[in-house]
């Protein structure tokens, strides 16, 4: 035991539980703590979640920040998914009406899209998916509520990723779709 007056240095908290509204007991605390050592003052009342709500606040702006990040870069890799497929689909549009003058249906003209644009995304989900693994144990101390290898973290997001490619893909696959064969073919 250290005596308080060799470390006094926060302060000291006391915490009542209560069944109803834990502001009611405010005065009938302090008498009782005033009839034990009047000197004593009891500052700075709260209640518990308000207290945690107070103390964690860096930590949820931390959060928040984080959530806003990773939406902007989910939304910068959507957008540059999509300048690729689309620079690669029009840089393939000789190509692609020379398979459309020869009989390609549209359906495979866009699986063939879409298939080029997602070999390297499922690429890079399978690359990021080992890479959050790995790191994620290094980082399991600065986790809280979660275990390194979170399920449902390792479920949705490679979905999310994989569903904004297909969309990103899309676009420039049913522009590839829609190609003339003369037009194509007259370019070169």
């Amino acid at each position: 035991y250290i005596p308080h007056w060799q470390d006094n240095d926060d302060g000291y908290y006391l915490l009542v539980k209560s069944r109803g509204e834990p502001l009611d007991l405010v005065e009938p605390i302090r008498r009782v703590v005033a009839g034990i050592d009047p000197t004593i003052p009891l500052a700075s009342v709260e209640t518990l979640e308000a207290y945690a709500r107070e103390t964690t606040r860096t930590e949820r702006l931390l959060a928040l920040l984080m959530a806003l990040f990773s939406a902007a870069a989910l939304l910068l890799a959507g957008v540059g998914v999509y300048g690729v497929t689309a620079q690669l689909a029009a840089e393939r549009r000789h190509e692609i009406g020379v398979r459309v003058a020869l009989g390609a249906r549209k359906d495979q003209v866009l699986s063939m899209v879409l298939r080029q644009g997602l070999t390297a995304v499922a690429a890079g989900v399978v690359l990021g998916l080992g890479l959050a693994w790995g790191l994620g144990r290094l980082m399991a101390a600065q986790l809280f509520g979660v275990t390194p290898t979170d399920p449902l973290t390792f479920l949705l997001t490679p979905l999310a990723v994989i569903g904004i490619a297909v969309v990103a893909n899309l676009l420039p696959a049913r522009r590839a779709m829609k190609v003339d064969p003369v037009r194509a073919l007259q370019a070169e």
